[in-house]
């Protein structure tokens, strides 16, 4: 099974930044995470599963950027570093994500605190999705008076792109579960337009 490329995902460049571009520490990281992930799936996006007779032996180190999206009535996206190890010899999956940066419910760009851990992952490839894993954190962050607080719990499901697996590409489980500030938020794939859905979309290649 081949997983929407892409699909539906509400990364937006950052608005109101001027002429100049982006004017504060948080919103230079923002831009700077969103060009890694434009390049990353612009190199991929016509890339196909890699067979399984292809992957390569030994401990792989993946490297990208994680796009999380929140169904609320405006834009809320947050950005960060993500990777993947991947043991071949052995069929585990682990890695985390942090450093995330971005705009919830069309607030001020800001930092977020904390990360998000996949574990319990496997690589199997009689699977349609060949890496499958657990995700969850807590962020906690944000422009307001308030911190906004974010936490996912559930599952990723993924394939290794390119003739040598020299990708992988993840989401999540329509079961997984996003909260925001102690509020679990209407489930569902992204959609494309801003609030329409909630998602977690992972890119990392070696």
């Amino acid at each position: 099974m081949t997983i929407a490329r892409f699909a539906g995902f509400a990364m937006a460049a950052l608005a109101g930044c001027g002429p100049s571009g982006p004017r504060t520490d948080e919103e230079r990281a923002y831009q700077a995470l969103f060009d890694e992930t434009v390049a990353l799936r612009g190199r991929y996006a016509a890339a196909v599963e890699t067979p399984p007779g292809d992957l390569p032996s030994g401990v792989q180190v993946y490297d990208g950027t994680a796009v999380i999206n929140l169904a609320t009535p405006t834009r809320s996206v947050l950005i960060g570093d993500a990777q993947l190890v991947a043991g071949f010899a052995t069929n585990v999956v682990a890695g985390s994500a942090s450093n995330f940066v971005g705009t919830v419910d069309g607030g001020k760009v800001a930092s977020y605190a904390g990360s998000l851990t996949i574990d319990a992952g496997s690589i199997n490839t009689s699977r349609d999705f060949v890496v499958q894993g657990d995700v969850g954190g807590v962020l906690t962050g944000g422009g307001g008076a308030l911190p906004d607080v974010v936490e996912i719990d559930g599952r990723i499901l993924g394939n290794f792109l390119g003739p040598n697996a020299e990708a992988i590409e993840a989401h999540v489980q329509d079961s997984t579960v996003f909260t925001l500030n102690g509020t679990a938020l209407p489930g569902g794939a992204p959609g494309p337009g801003n609030g329409s859905g909630n998602g977690l979309s992972i890119l990392v290649e070696r």
